[in-house]
């Protein structure tokens, strides 16, 4: 799949009503079950929350139609980006790097989808579109069941930091991974709600009827019953055949049953999620085993429908100073699996921003960009191989105050020993270069009042 770069997001650009414009919230919807959240997609702010005391397919009708989906429909359609989109794809469009627009990406995604592309759209600000009157691309988050514990993710995402959390006081009210004890309703789920029971599922009635696009991300998609149910009833209703099906995974388990059904859709794709290599992924991804991951990563490739697959690596200080060791990694797979393998994003951190390169020491940000370019001419990376490095520059590339730079090392430095505590870990044996940070940390000198990451140069961070 080819990148965007400034000459195709301007051919993009040119197929809408003008140049700001978005299609997604005239026939995308995001619907997350963890936190019962609407949201224009993955990347903007929450506009509107649901509850499980009615059918979501009803309440989810009704928002469609609501007074504030009309009103940002109308902003796009006036030229003009809602504030809930400014801060992530507003923010990639003015840098240049035109691939991380998820605005960009549905133009593209709906020109493929639609025969005539958008010549015979009627665009309306109550019901989308007049051609399908309802989404026909679903974002759905069905539950937050998964196996793993990943030092960048949080209680929100994962029922096994849910537990991990509320078994350990000293990480609750402060750490990024506690998204649980400050809110009610938060503990209320918590208390109530067991996501390894098949039988919690509030997400199966919606109605799939016209979708060609589904995207679902977990938890841990291909272990999660709920999910299971979803294709299921597709592919028994006939319809699979017609759905271009997308999943993110932590690439840790492929069950016969899921496999077969997959295999059953228009076509499949995958974001698999690598943080590093071997036990670095391990350690990051905690409860993950290398060795089963790598066959399950081969037997994706193996899917006869499937149209990509690409990995997403979230760059982390405890991953970053292993670029090259990655990189080969990644390359190994890219150039075995030419024709189906989608490349590598290097994923900033946007929750908790501690998580973020940019407070590195210069120095060591100088040596991350030596061993990038190492891999380019050690491992004779194409011009397409290295636009994977545009992010990692854009992360580098920013800059901090010193204040920041040394309270967000010490959030971090908090954070990891907390939890090398709790689950007798490292992240010296891991990555043995953030040894002067840990040296350097003052307890007295880190983020109070709020979760660190809950604001980043005064901006509120975007919620899940």
């Amino acid at each position: 799949m080819a990148k965007i770069d400034k000459k195709e997001a301007e051919r993009l650009q040119s197929l809408v009503p003008n140049k700001k414009f978005c299609p997604a919230p005239f026939m995308h919807t995001y619907i997350n079950a963890n936190n019962r959240g609407y949201k224009l997609c993955c990347m903007s702010h929450v506009i509107g929350r649901w509850d499980t005391e009615s059918s979501l397919k009803d309440q989810h009708e009704e928002f469609w139609k609501s007074e504030t989906m009309q009103e940002i429909r109308q902003a796009f359609l006036d030229g003009k980006m809602p504030e809930p989109c400014e801060w992530w794809c507003g923010r990639w469009e003015k840098e240049g790097i035109y691939h991380k627009s998820d605005r960009l990406d549905y133009i593209k995604r709906y020109e493929l989808e639609l025969k005539e592309g958008f010549t015979d759209i009627h665009w309306d600000i109550v019901k989308g579109t007049l051609e399908f009157e309802k989404p026909v691309d679903i974002d759905l988050r069905p539950s937050k069941l998964c196996n793993l514990k990943c030092r960048s993710c949080n209680s929100l995402w994962s029922n096994q930091i849910e537990q991990e959390v509320l078994a350990n006081p000293e990480i609750q009210g402060w750490s990024h991974w506690d998204m649980v004890t400050q809110s009610k309703t938060s503990m209320r789920k918590a208390q109530q709600i067991d996501y390894s029971d098949p039988k919690f599922d509030v997400v199966s009635n919606l109605d799939f009827s016209k979708v060609f696009r589904l995207k679902m991300s977990g938890g841990e998609t291909l272990i999660d019953p709920r999910v299971y149910n979803i294709m299921k009833k597709i592919v028994e209703s006939g319809e699979a055949k017609n759905v271009r099906l997308h999943q993110i995974t932590n690439c840790t388990s492929l069950p016969s049953r899921i496999y077969d059904l997959l295999a059953q859709f228009k076509e499949v794709s995958f974001n698999i999620s690598v943080d590093g290599v071997g036990a670095t992924d391990e350690f990051l991804r905690d409860g993950t085993k290398w060795d089963k991951k790598q066959k399950v990563f081969d037997k994706i490739f193996t899917l006869p429908n499937l149209k990509w697959a690409g990995i997403m690596h979230v760059f982390q200080p405890v991953s970053a100073f292993q670029v090259k060791q990655n990189v080969k990694w990644f390359l190994e797979g890219y150039r075995k699996y030419t024709r189906q393998h989608n490349g590598v994003t290097f994923n900033p951190i946007v929750d908790p921003w501690y998580l973020s390169v940019s407070w590195l020491d210069d120095d060591h940000k100088d040596y991350i960009r030596q061993q990038v370019k190492e891999c380019i001419d050690e491992f004779k990376m194409c011009k397409e191989e290295q636009q994977w490095f545009d992010l990692l520059h854009s992360e580098l590339d920013k800059t901090q105050t010193d204040e920041r730079r040394i309270r967000y090392a010490n959030d971090f430095v908090r954070a990891e020993l907390a939890l090398n505590k709790i689950r007798g870990t490292d992240t010296l044996t891991i990555e043995p270069m953030l040894q002067r940070y840990f040296d350097r940390y003052d307890s007295n000198n880190v983020t109070e009042g709020s979760r660190p990451g809950a604001h980043f140069d005064g901006k509120p961070k975007p919620t899940a």
